[in-house]
């Protein structure tokens, strides 16, 4: 049977090589304008954190790094992905496959990660995320005064619908660190538990088979 360090091991190994893949592709047929996309930077955080997951399990010395990225990479993916199926998609006319492994599959990988580690999304790593998302809508502001032009539908920083986005994000910024650190508090109570009962039967059936060796004898 599947337990979960194997599930989580192969999860992040998976991971690790999907992502990798799909970032040396993105930078290569598209490198130009590939910064200029929050998604694009989803995607790299993604691969950056499944890479040090996978590297975790050789050094321990990781791990406080690897859990202050992970709460980067769990508002950051959900805020990706639920702005662009609610408000982008339904303007653009993109290929609904190629745009699910932009905007699908990093938070489906993050949300399996989060089910299965041990880490704590602690309020003292939300400057990680808050920085990554300012410094990309700094970058969104001067590429949009330079150029012209729009990078998101509508958003120009002139009107209206660009400041109601940017409060929709802050919402989601906020409320999925604050309920994703809530879940995760149960969820590794119940891992933590799930290993007592584990411990407890191993222990009762060793117990049980230590008295049937003494009674054999």
């Amino acid at each position: 049977m599947l337990n979960r360090e194997k599930g989580l091991h192969i999860l992040r190994i998976a991971g690790s090589i999907f992502f990798f893949l799909f970032s040396v592709l993105v930078l290569i047929f598209a490198i130009e304008i590939a910064f200029l996309y929050l998604t694009i930077w989803g995607v790299i955080i993604t691969t950056i954190y499944f890479i040090l997951a996978v590297c975790l399990s050789r050094n321990q010395k990781l791990r406080l790094a690897t859990e202050a990225l992970f709460t980067g990479l769990w508002t950051i993916n959900w805020t990706i992905t639920i702005i662009y199926w609610c408000y982008i998609f339904p303007l653009i006319t993109d290929n609904v496959y190629v745009t699910f492994l932009f905007h699908g599959l990093p938070l489906i990988f993050t949300i399996g990660e989060f089910c299965l580690n041990d880490f704590q999304i602690l309020r003292k790593y939300y400057l990680i995320p808050a920085i990554i998302e300012l410094l990309y809508f700094i970058l969104n502001i001067i590429t949009t005064e330079v150029t012209k032009s729009t990078i998101y539908p509508g958003i120009n920083y002139v009107n209206a619908i660009t400041y109601i986005i940017l409060i929709v994000v802050l919402i989601i910024f906020a409320s999925s660190l604050e309920i994703g650190r809530l879940l995760k508090i149960k969820v590794n109570r119940y891992w933590r538990n799930k290993t007592r009962e584990n411990n407890s039967t191993f222990g009762e059936q060793l117990v049980f088979n230590n008295m049937d060796t003494s009674t054999v004898q």
